[in-house]
């Protein structure tokens, strides 16, 4: 009876941890959104220009709940053909959690798109590929975000330097959840087109890729440059 005791004492402490650190989540600044921003970047593939990549950022209620609408639109053109994607995400002003988001993607004239409508509990996707079309419930909490949402939820991430921490993304075109290390570098001197900036430089790590971004040390804090290490692919802010 004793052991059965110490047994169940256990269970709950670290059902209580557990609760705690999932409660915690990621600690965020809470930013002056512009409506209407607008920022473009240049897509570079080895470092030549192939394509660009625009980010729209406006300013809504829904039920009275301040959010924010992100339209991405990313245009590229390469020896394997021409690629379109478009993202539509909108969250919560406050805390940034997902509400709902819209994709299409077209690569060499082949069409994906997905729908993912999120609760607190629940990220429910339809998606619809070659392949045909499918629909399915992944079970989400407060540290999961939409995939295409994370470049500009790292605006308002508050880390300090070689601090690190886990975030999942839920990628309606792959249908699943997608877990992320992100661990901040410090700060870096940074030269695009759009000009020199003192940057905020971020590493993240996922499925085996390792990624490096930067963003501006001001108010607004858009991102500055993005790069894919292993695929030799950036993105850069122009005027």
């Amino acid at each position: 009876m004793k052991k059965i005791l110490i047994a169940i004492v256990l269970l709950l402490l670290a059902s209580l941890c557990c609760a705690k650190k999932e409660k915690a989540g990621l600690k965020l600044i809470a930013l002056n959104w512009t409506d209407n921003e607008v920022c473009q970047y240049q897509v570079l593939i080895a470092d030549q220009v192939s394509g660009t990549y625009k980010t729209i950022i406006k300013l809504a209620k829904i039920n009275e709940v301040p959010v924010i609408e992100l339209n991405a639109v990313t245009d590229v053109k390469s020896v394997v053909g021409e690629a379109q994607d478009i993202a539509t995400v909108t969250f919560r002003r406050d805390n940034l959690q997902p509400i709902s988001a819209n994709r299409e993607m077209t690569s060499k004239g082949t069409k994906y798109s997905s729908t993912i409508n999120y609760t607190k509990s629940n990220a429910s996707i339809k998606m619809s590929t070659p392949m045909g079309e499918k629909s399915l419930d992944l079970p989400i909490t407060a540290n999961h975000y939409d995939n295409d949402e994370v470049t500009t939820l790292l605006r308002a991430v508050d880390l300090k330097q070689n601090e690190e921490k886990e975030i999942n993304v839920v990628s309606g075109l792959a249908g699943s959840v997608i877990p992320i290390k992100i661990k901040a570098l410090g700060t870096e001197k940074l030269t695009v087109p759009a000009g020199e900036f003192e940057c905020n430089k971020y590493q993240l790590n996922l499925v085996g890729r390792q990624l490096n971004i930067w963003y501006e040390k001001t108010d607004a804090r858009r991102m500055i440059k993005y790069l894919d290490v292993a695929s030799n692919m950036a993105m850069e802010l122009v005027p």
